[in-house]
């Protein structure tokens, strides 16, 4: 389906995919033998595959998968609600393996690089932000929890006698590879403070 015998506006339905081209350039494409899609690429490599490399003008918010989600019209009364941009349920019932890494399990991977020339003024594999804005907001309930990051690590195999080495709730390296000036340097760094 092309507009104006053009290729650059078209969608080129194939036996087993569909790819949508939009200004010349393949935006989409449906690989149905598998169920997979990719944005901004034609790799079949995930059930979602998303490439995106970020445009030269000065744009102050560019990522590659962006989530806006609004809870507002949620009701809040009737049994527990946990809503929010992303989840991952990640499961595993793999076996057979032994203690030399042959299976892992992640519910999140972050591999974040800095690489050739770059110098970015601060990188973060993951970086997460809570705050309670409801200032100068009067009758409100408090907030039973408030985290900028929640990590556990937990063993519940009471049937198993599992053998875990070892076990985490977070752990934190930091490790310097190179001739450099650090002003400072942590591992794991935690600030908690009370105003008022």
């Amino acid at each position: 389906i092309r507009r104006n015998q053009t290729s650059d506006e078209q969608i080129k339905i194939a036996d087993d995919s569909m790819t949508f081209t939009s200004a010349g350039n393949d935006v989409m494409k449906i690989h149905g033998s598998n169920q997979h899609v990719s944005i901004g690429s034609t790799s079949d490599l995930a059930p979602l595959f998303v490439h995106h490399d970020a445009p030269n003008a000065n744009t102050d918010v560019d990522f590659a998968v962006r989530i806006d989600h609004d809870s507002t019209g949620s009701d809040a009364t009737t049994g527990d609600r946990e809503q929010g941009g992303l989840y991952v349920d990640a499961d595993s019932s793999t076996s057979g393996g032994n203690q030399s890494n042959e299976h892992r399990l992640y519910g999140v991977w972050s591999d974040t690089r800095v690489n050739s020339s770059g110098d970015p003024d601060a990188v973060y594999a993951v970086y997460g932000y809570a705050e309670d804005q409801r200032s100068g907001t009067s009758g409100m309930t408090g907030i039973t929890s408030l985290a900028g990051g929640w990590f556990i690590g937990a063993s519940d195999g009471t049937n198993s006698a599992p053998v875990i080495s070892p076990l985490y709730g977070l752990y934190g390296s930091a490790s310097i590879q190179d001739t450099g000036t650090v002003s400072n340097s942590h591992s794991v760094r935690g600030v908690t403070a009370v105003s008022g």
